[in-house]
């Protein structure tokens, strides 16, 4: 969890310092008020994936939702397209929804399974649950392949949907296999201790808080020298030069590992509640029964 999280706040930059709250016109194709993109060049295309997912009852039902949500928190999801390995994150820290760009560019029936993957993983953020739970991962694949089968759509043959879809046609636990190899730092909860669950992240929490310490320590001693070259008369382009190139991305680091700590502490507290434990427990029981019941249709064919 730990070097994934950091990762993830690393590399993860705001995209979009305002929200659109009415229907933004591209061309004759609305954008809904619950979406707002940060690029007004990709309007049109995210509408036309819009257009093309009615065709998903899946996807009607979790854009449906996904509007639902939006009015109760008062703000639309921002999506940006971005250059990236994978098709497409949903960024918890920054409630961002980020598609890859050049598979934006395709076709749009090829980019629905994977904006309604993504949004599943929005909506699952309305419920108390573990940030790290290989169930809510489950739960996205499988609304994925609905609409995939829905849609009539095949996977481009050696590709990774082509993969994923291709395991878990072999059976539900050869799939979680999958899924573990996928995301090592997720946590399954059915059929597991969630106590060594809630021990991993407290382990995780240490290793997060020390780290944390190291991270402060350096800023301190360069902060010093920074004050040091202040009183000997280095220039004021030296002196911003050291200030943002080895202050700033430590100042960066130091916020990334901050909300590592805050999402442990999160999850340590849904996990030593009775109440939220077994809320995230009957939730991950739900999630494998509706995978493995629809499983059995996908194997089909």
């Amino acid at each position: 969890m730990l070097a994934a999280s950091l990762l993830a706040c690393l590399m993860s930059l705001p995209a979009h310092a305002g929200v659109v709250r009415a229907p933004v016109e591209v061309g004759r194709l609305p954008l809904p008020p619950y979406l707002s993109v940060a690029d007004p060049a990709d309007g049109a295309q995210i509408a036309r994936i819009l257009r093309a997912a009615s065709a998903s009852p899946t996807a009607v039902a979790v854009l449906d939702s996904v509007a639902q949500a939006a009015e109760i928190r008062g703000r639309p999801v921002v999506i940006e397209a971005v250059t990236m390995r994978e098709s497409g994150t949903y960024n918890l820290d920054w409630g961002i929804l980020s598609l890859r760009r050049p598979s934006l560019n395709g076709t749009p029936r090829a980019n629905i399974a994977t904006l309604i993957h993504e949004l599943q993983h929005l909506l699952q953020t309305e419920l108390t649950l573990p940030s790290d739970l290989l169930e809510t991962e489950l739960e996205a694949y499988v609304v994925d392949f609905r609409v995939s089968r829905e849609l009539k759509d095949k996977p481009k043959r050696g590709s990774y949907d082509a993969r994923a879809q291709a395991k878990f046609k072999e059976g539900l636990e050869p799939f979680l296999g999958f899924l573990r190899k996928q995301y090592p730092e997720d946590a399954q909860l059915h059929k597991t201790r969630s106590r060594n669950y809630e021990n991993r992240l407290r382990a995780d929490l240490k290793m997060s808080s020390a780290a944390l310490e190291r991270l402060k320590s350096a800023r301190t001693s360069r902060k010093r020298v920074l004050e040091q070259m202040r009183g000997v008369g280095h220039s004021n382009g030296e002196l911003t030069a050291y200030r943002q190139d080895v202050i700033a991305p430590l100042d960066a680091a130091i916020r990334a590992m901050s909300r590592v700590i805050e999402w442990a502490k999160k999850d340590i507290a849904i996990l030593a509640s009775p109440k939220t434990r077994a809320q995230a427990r009957a939730y991950a029981r739900s999630v494998i029964r509706r995978a493995r019941a629809f499983q059995k249709i996908f194997s089909r064919g």
